[in-house]
């Protein structure tokens, strides 16, 4: 209704070797370049999805580093954070929950959703 055009950047998945086991954190991931490529002057939005739907992918500390670099070089862009998996978390020493807003230069940048009814259900 805006007249947005939604432009994707998927996340790529890794070839696995024959009978290596390995979590959704380390098949999936993002191409930085390609998000880097894909933001415009036109840009106003990236919709992050942290804890990841369907994969389980948790983006770590140094994917959300990478990832705030890239937003904090185009400061028209604002990232609407879906987080309403937070607190559904596999192993949480190994891979916890974080939340962009909480790096460097990134609070004021970014809309957190939830959602209790995923939470407390």
């Amino acid at each position: 209704m805006a007249g947005g055009v939604p432009k994707m950047v998927p996340l790529r998945s890794k070839t696995l070797a024959d009978g290596e086991e390995m979590t959704a954190n380390d098949v999936f991931y993002l191409d930085y370049e390609e998000l880097e490529a894909a933001i415009t002057e036109k840009t106003r939005v990236l919709i992050l999805n942290s804890p990841h739907n369907p994969t389980g992918k948790m983006f770590s500390m140094e994917e959300l580093t990478k990832i705030s670099e890239i937003i904090l070089r185009h400061p028209q862009v604002t990232v609407i954070s879906d987080e309403v998996y937070e607190h559904i978390v596999f192993d949480e020493d190994q891979s916890p929950h974080i939340s962009i807003a909480t790096l460097p230069g990134m609070f004021e940048r970014t809309l957190t959703l939830s959602s209790s009814g995923k939470t407390f259900r």
